[in-house]
């Protein structure tokens, strides 16, 4: 006997409500959650439409602020990182420094040279900060 389309919509949404990264029930996670909304919303309302910005989820970032993004280098060296951000012409950079949750499922810390405020490389300025990410500024230094 096949399953009719009742029974299949309470089957998936038994399955939808019970699923742990839903413990409330459908709520929001991921680019829905405030958090993610308000970077998405700072960036759209004050960073130049020109600028490139380094950020992890680089194609998320890149829909949702309609800005230029490209993802950052993975280094610890925080002179190699400055480098990559010249040649690149980086004028910003994203972090998730909030640990990863259920909800948001990644962080960028401590992977990242930027993660560590004493070794981070020259030139960067905080403009920028909420509960899970911090939007820096990249001031250019010319090539030695």
């Amino acid at each position: 006997k096949a399953i009719g389309p009742i029974t299949a919509a309470v089957t998936v949404l038994f399955f939808a409500s019970s699923d742990p990264a839903y413990p409330a029930g459908l709520r929001n996670i991921g680019i829905a959650m405030p958090p993610v909304q308000e970077v998405f919303s700072y960036i759209r309302t004050n960073v130049p439409e020109d600028a490139r910005i380094a950020v992890s989820k680089y194609r998320s970032f890149y829909l949702f602020t309609a800005r230029h993004t490209i993802r950052p280098l993975s280094t610890h060296a925080p002179a190699e990182l400055a480098d990559w951000l010249r040649k690149n012409d980086v004028a910003y950079v994203v972090l998730k420094y909030s640990p990863s949750t259920p909800a948001l499922r990644y962080s960028d810390c401590p992977a990242s040279a930027l993660c560590n405020g004493s070794q981070q490389p020259p030139g960067l300025e905080e403009v920028w900060r909420n509960s899970d990410f911090v939007l820096l500024r990249v001031a250019h230094t010319p090539a030695l």
